[in-house]
């Protein structure tokens, strides 16, 4: 998966596509815009398992772990600004960042698109062509997810 892709339909719609699920929790607060390019460190919707619950929730792109203690811009400070969007299959259940979330906290995380780039030889060297890919005959689709939530900083 790339770390880039879209969401294009009504938030609400999500509640009646995963309804297979079981009932979805949603506090229909959140911005119902079309989210056409959803980018690392973006607010996203995702279905996940909290308490017992099935909740719909938007959250931002970009794994934080919760084994780490400093402040969330450290963190992405660290990565050159570019957070963890991808766990490998072979290394998730044993890399350090994934390990716990993938163990406790999957998710799905729903779309109508992805992206992914390719190199155009007619373009100025270093430039990118972007490809949208859909799922024939599905407007909506969710791939598999993990969610943290990282420990406030030491002394807050």
């Amino acid at each position: 998966m790339c770390n880039r892709y879209g969401y294009n339909h009504p938030l609400q719609r999500l509640i009646e596509e995963f309804s297979d699920v079981g009932p979805i929790r949603w506090n229909g607060l959140e911005p119902n815009a079309p989210l056409d390019q959803i980018r690392p460190t973006d607010r996203a919707p995702i279905i996940r398992a909290v308490d017992g619950d099935t909740t719909l929730d938007m959250v931002l792109w970009g794994i934080v772990p919760s084994t780490w203690h400093g402040p969330v811009k450290a963190w992405t400070a660290q990565l050159r600004g570019n957070p963890l969007t991808n766990a490998r299959s072979e290394s998730v259940s044993t890399t350090s960042t994934f390990r716990d979330a993938y163990a406790a906290r999957r998710c799905l995380v729903p779309a109508t698109n992805y992206f992914k780039w390719t190199v155009d030889p007619e373009r100025p060297k270093g430039k990118k062509l972007m490809w949208r890919f859909t799922v024939p005959g599905q407007e909506v689709f969710a791939f598999p997810g993990l969610w943290d939530t990282p420990r406030p900083p030491t002394g807050r």
